[in-house]
């Protein structure tokens, strides 16, 4: 008998779970609009092929470009509409809406000013943040002309002078805090470039593709950057099999702390793909961490080369680097006169490197392998006076 009545109910009970079911997955719709907009179909989509941090959605009147938080990439960290009329497209929360192409910007990043370069569009820029460090030449004397106003230092911009110089929109990089919010409340669109956190020296450059699409450049973007594509593979390509491999580290003491990039970083991926052995290639992390110098000395004391990045002037020498901390002069490469330096006084490591990181390789594979890349002068990496 208790068999029979739970046949009979079983039909009851279903119905009753489909029916909430149903309701659950109906409340949930309704709670996310967003989402639900997002998934309107889209006629194309760019998906970068190095880079896992922007991706941009074309439609039929207008474009979505999406960045994601570099320290949460499960979040989104800016978004964009970006149209010929983007006062005519629905309110879609969280998407700061621009009219595209921009006609005057403010940039406070510098690899912005290496992609307006390239795309020849340096004359759009109105506003630049510290001009002293910036080596482009047109750029320099459109400041001197009064063409375009140095606003300070991009952790100090003065909001004044970039409200005056009429820009429409600013380029900036990301910080974990808002430090922008004077540009927003000035009705500037802002839009974040998050290059430099990219783990490959091919993604950094492939956001070229980003900018550009805010000038509806992105068929001449996709040239230069196979272009770019190209010449680093190509030199990768001379020391994939390579079994002589020289010990390499980087990098020196700052506020009494030596700041070491893992195994998984930028530079990490460079040493590898010029030939060198990257001494901290182990360890498992993408950034930077802190370490004491004993420990540095510990690890890199026999390695082969040491590559140091300064902002200093030309007599900059290995007395002048043993002249900062004597414990330098214990390590094998300073003996043996194998450190290199890349001083960004007097080259644009900083703003061009971004989009030469083929350069970049081909400086440090001369380094690791002078007999294979004869030809190539030095850029960027060269080695410190003696």
């Amino acid at each position: 008998m208790e068999n029979n009545n739970q046949k009979q109910s079983n039909p009851k009970i279903l119905l009753g779970l489909l029916t909430i079911f149903a309701l659950i997955l109906l409340t949930s719709c309704q709670n996310n609009p967003i989402e639900s907009q997002n998934q309107e179909d889209y006629d194309s989509i760019f998906l970068p092929k190095h880079s896992n941090l922007f991706h941009i959605e074309y439609y039929k009147n207008h474009k979505k470009i999406f960045v994601k938080n570099p320290w949460d990439s499960t979040q989104n960290l800016a978004k964009y509409i970006v149209s010929l009329q983007p006062e005519k497209q629905p309110e879609n929360s969280g998407f700061t809406l621009v009219k595209t192409p921009l006609k005057s910007i403010a940039t406070l990043f510098a690899p912005d000013v290496a992609f307006a370069n390239k795309l020849e569009i340096v004359n759009l820029i109105r506003a630049v943040s510290s001009i002293q460090y910036v080596h482009n030449e047109q750029l320099n004397q459109q400041v001197e002309e009064g063409k375009t106003i140095d606003v300070g230092p991009s952790e100090a911009y003065n909001v004044e002078k970039l409200i005056a110089s009429g820009v429409v929109a600013c380029f900036v990089s990301p910080f974990r805090e808002n430090r922008y919010q004077k540009i927003e409340e000035a009705e500037i669109a802002l839009i974040v470039n998050a290059c430099h956190m990219e783990d490959k020296p091919l993604a950094r450059a492939e956001w070229i593709l980003f900018f550009a699409s805010f000038f509806d450049k992105e068929e001449i973007a996709k040239e230069i950057f196979q272009d770019i594509e190209n010449q680093y593979n190509s030199t990768k390509s001379k020391f994939e099999d390579i079994k002589n491999r020289p010990k390499v580290f980087s990098g020196k003491m700052y506020q009494d702390i030596w700041y070491v990039s893992g195994g998984k970083s930028f530079t990490s991926e460079l040493f590898n793909d010029a030939g060198g052995d990257y001494i901290w290639k182990h360890l498992p992390y993408s950034g930077s961490e802190p370490y004491d110098l004993e420990i540095i000395l510990s690890d890199a004391i026999n390695a082969d080369f040491w590559f140091i990045q300064d902002y200093t002037d030309t007599n900059y020498n290995y007395q002048r680097l043993a002249s900062e901390n004597a414990k330098y002069s214990l390590f094998d490469a300073f003996k043996n006169q194998n450190v290199v330096l890349c001083n960004s006084k007097y080259n644009s490591y900083y703003e061009d490197g971004v989009l030469e990181p083929h350069i970049i390789l081909m400086d440090m594979a001369k380094v690791f392998h002078p007999e294979i890349m004869e030809e190539h002068q030095f850029k960027y990496f060269k080695p410190l006076k003696k």
